[in-house]
C-alpha cells in the first residue's frame, strides 16, 4: 500500500488515550486508542493498534544522540495529533499531550503546581539537625514543575515574594534555593566529592561543622592551621 501524504485539507485530526508506550524501536513512539474511531472497540485489541510517532519541539536535534529524549508520555496520557495518510489513518502522528480531569477528584496536574500559596501543599520532608523547613509557598500559575512516575521532581517557581528554585530526589534527598538565595542541600546516604585540582572556600561569615563521628584528615603534604586564636578542647 503507498502512503499518501496529503496538505491540511486532507489531515485527519485525533484525540485519544495511550495504552502501550513499550516500543520496540525504543523511539518513543505510543499506541493510541482514537476517540470515535476504535475507541471500545472489541474488534481491535491494544496490541494490535498502530505505533504513533512523537513530534519534538524546534529546542531538541532529535538526532545522534542530541536533544530531549522522547520518553515522557505515560500510559493514560491523552494526546493531540493527526494521521498522516489522512482517511486511510494507518499513519498517526503524536504533537502533544493535554491535562484533565478524567475522574472526580482525580486531577492530570500536579500538586506542585496547583498550590495555593499556605506553604502546606510542597513535599513533606523530615527535618534533621539545623535543616530548616522547606521554602515551597507556590500559587498556581507560577510554579513550573517536572514530576516523574518514581517521586522525583523539579520546581522552578515564580510566585511572587516566594521565588523559589527546588531540585528533590525520590530518596529524600535535594537542594532548594529561596526567594533571598539561601541553599539547602540535603543527602540522605554517601555523599562523594572528587575534585581534580584546587579547591577554595571563602565564607564571609561564620563557619560550623557538626559531626556526630569521627573526623580524619590526610594530607599529602603540610597541613596549616591559621587563626588569631585556637581552641583544642579535648
Amino acid at each position: 500500500m503507498t502512503t499518501r501524504f496529503l496538505g491540511t485539507e486532507g489531515f485527519s485530526w485525533f484525540f485519544g488515550v495511550v495504552e502501550d508506550r513499550e516500543d520496540p524501536l525504543q523511539l518513543g513512539r505510543v499506541r493510541v486508542r482514537v476517540h470515535n474511531f476504535h475507541e471500545d472497540d472489541e474488534l481491535i485489541p491494544k496490541d494490535t493498534l498502530h505505533w504513533s510517532s512523537i513530534i519534538m519541539p524546534p529546542t531538541s536535534a532529535s538526532a545522534n544522540n542530541l536533544g530531549n529524549s522522547p520518553t515522557g508520555i505515560a500510559v493514560g496520557s491523552t494526546v493531540f495529533g493527526f494521521f498522516v495518510d489522512g482517511a486511510e489513518k494507518q499513519k498517526p502522528v503524536v504533537l502533544g499531550t493535554m491535562h484533565g480531569i478524567p475522574e472526580q477528584n482525580n486531577h492530570d496536574v500536579n500538586l506542585l503546581a496547583r498550590a495555593k500559596g499556605d506553604g502546606k501543599g510542597g513535599i513533606q520532608k523530615e527535618t534533621v539537625g539545623p535543616e530548616p523547613a522547606s521554602a515551597f509557598s507556590a500559587l498556581y500559575p507560577y510554579n513550573k514543575t517536572i514530576t516523574t512516575e518514581s517521586g522525583h521532581a523539579i520546581e522552578l517557581d515564580d510566585t511572587p515574594g516566594h521565588e523559589r528554585m527546588h531540585v528533590y530526589h525520590k530518596s529524600g534527598t535535594y537542594v532548594e534555593v529561596n526567594n533571598e538565595g539561601r541553599m539547602v542541600t540535603k543527602v540522605v546516604d554517601g555523599d562523594f566529592e572528587v575534585i581534580i585540582k584546587d579547591k577554595t572556600v571563602y565564607v564571609a561569615g561564620n563557619y560550623k561543622l557538626d559531626v556526630g563521628g569521627n573526623i580524619e584528615m590526610t594530607a599529602g603534604g603540610q597541613i596549616t592551621l591559621k587563626g588569631s586564636k585556637i581552641n583544642l578542647n579535648p
